[in-house]
Formats: structure tokens, C-alpha cells, sequence
């Protein structure tokens, strides 16, 4: 099927113009040929409060609520609901506070003439309501993804006999998963969002030299042992090692870009599974 750009701009046009052709049926009620049209006591009333506020605002307001239903679901996995689903609404909001919200009311006080004389619902009060979706779904988006790839670390911990097994020689099949997996969703995710500023180093030189320190005795130790059964992501792994020397804040709100979120989702994911392993 469709890739999520295609879907994303299929869904917002559709959206788009299902209300330019509502306004345009609604716009029938103020046409000269129309008796009441002309009085002041229903035009102003009609187009103000019910075309502005009672239909457009209000289905702005309902796409807001409908999407944030999606991250209520039940269960750690995030019920039925797909992760694309929630990744394809956090951008559909984040572009409706960006600029759909400012163009669709823009679009009907110029149809309807509007005369703000009655108290409205201010633009900036509907794009912060689409940026708190957006942000919402964003965040559950990454719990789900950091939840179903910390559960299976879990379950591949728990089940194996670590007394009685053998010396590993190779890496896991599932740590290959992890990877796999993990570079999917940084690529679901690069589809949707651009790449975001990337942080300093931490200038916390002795940290850093122990770092490199501790990491080249490892792999002269193991290198010998150690041969990789398939090409990995380059940019992948400088992602998981900037974990490991970038200061992230584990549960603080994802932002809207592909190096932050994989960097936080990364982190959830290992917050999860050292919970998970230790009873939590």
C-alpha cells in the first residue's frame, strides 16, 4: 500500500476539502436571494457563532480529542491500535498547529464575513490544543515502540537457563531482532519528521576519556571473537553510542525530529527492560 507521506497528505487533503465543501453548502444561507439573509440579528449570529465556532472550531477541536483517544489505550502494548496509526496523527496535528488550523478559519471569516463582535475561540488556543495531540501521540508512540521491543529483551532473558547454558560465541538472534526493528522504526519515523540539531557532547572530558578508554580495551579483547554475520547500520550504531555519552532525559517529552526521538525512544526502550529484569 501507500507509504505514510502518501497517506499523510491523501488524509489531509481529504479532510481539506470535505470542509471547503461544507462551508460552500452552509454559504447558501447568506446569498442575497435569501429574505433572512439580510438581517443583521441572523447573519451576524449565524456566521460568528454558528458557522465559526459551532462547525468549524468544533470539528477542529474534534479531530484534537479523537486522535488523543488512540493513546488511551488499554494494556502496556497500546491495545489495537497501530504504532504507524499514532506516528501518521502526531504529524497530521503538528501540521494542523503549524498551519491548517491558521488557513481554515482564515478561509471562513473571508467566505462569511465574520464580525467578531461575541467572544471567539482565538487561533493560537486551537494550534496549542494541536501541538498537545501531536505531542501526546508522539510520546505514546514511542512508549509502544520502546514497550514491544523491551518485551521481547524480557522474555528472551527469562526464558534461556543462564546456569546450565553454554558460552555465547555469536550475537543473539535476538539482539539481530533489536536491530532490525530499531532501524525500521528510524526509518518510519524519518519519513515523517526531518532530522533534528544534534546536541553537544557533554564537556565532561574525564567521562569521555574513560568512555574511549573502556570501549577500545573491550574491543581489542574481543575482536577476535566477534565477527558481525551481517552488514549494520553505521548511523545506527553512532545513535546507540551517543546514548551512552549524551545526557537524555529518559521521560521528558519527545521532540518533534528523528534524532531526538529515536535517541529518547532508545532510552525508554532500556529504561524498560533494566525495570523489567530487576522486578519492577
Amino acid at each position: 500500500g501507500p507509504g505514510l507521506p502518501e497517506l499523510l497528505a491523501s488524509l489531509s487533503a481529504s479532510i481539506l476539502n470535505q470542509i471547503k465543501a461544507v462551508l460552500a453548502s452552509v454559504h447558501l444561507f447568506t446569498a442575497k436571494d435569501i429574505t433572512f439573509s439580510s438581517k443583521p440579528y441572523f447573519k451576524g449570529e449565524f456566521c460568528s457563532q454558528g458557522v465559526r465556532e459551532g462547525l468549524i472550531v468544533r470539528f477542529i477541536q474534534f479531530v484534537c480529542q479523537s486522535s488523543r483517544q488512540f493513546c488511551e489505550t488499554a494494556g502496556d502494548r497500546g491495545g489495537a491500535t497501530p504504532p504507524s496509526l499514532l506516528l501518521l496523527l502526531s504529524r497530521l496535528c503538528l501540521d494542523y498547529e503549524t498551519s491548517t488550523i491558521s488557513y481554515i478559519l482564515t478561509l471562513t471569516d473571508e467566505q462569511f464575513l465574520v464580525q467578531h463582535h461575541a467572544p471567539v475561540t482565538a487561533v493560537t488556543a486551537l494550534c496549542a490544543e494541536a501541538r498537545g495531540a501531536a505531542q501526546k501521540l508522539l510520546n505514546h508512540y514511542v512508549k509502544v515502540q520502546g514497550l514491544i521491543v523491551s518485551q521481547m529483551l524480557r522474555k528472551s532473558v527469562e526464558t534461556r537457563d543462564w546456569v546450565n547454558t553454554i558460552e555465547p560465541r555469536n550475537v543473539r538472534a535476538v539482539m539481530k531482532r533489536v536491530v532490525e526493528d530499531t532501524t525500521s522504526i528510524d526509518v518510519q519515523v524519518g519519513l515523517l519528521y526531518e532530522e533534528g540539531a544534534r546536541k553537544a557532547h557533554s564537556s565532561d572530558s574525564s567521562k569521555r576519556t574513560f568512555s574511549v578508554y573502556s570501549s577500545s580495551r573491550q574491543q581489542a579483547r574481543y575482536a577476535p571473537s566477534y565477527t558481525p554475520s551481517a552488514p549494520m547500520d553505521t548511523n545506527l550504531l553512532s545513535n546507540i553510542q551517543k546514548l551512552f555519552s549524551d545526557r537524555i532525559d529518559i521521560f521528558s517529552p519527545v521532540e518533534f525530529n528523528t534524532q531526538r526521538s529515536q535517541q529518547r525512544g532508545l532510552c525508554r526502550c532500556g529504561g524498560s527492560v533494566s525495570d523489567g529484569i530487576s522486578g519492577y
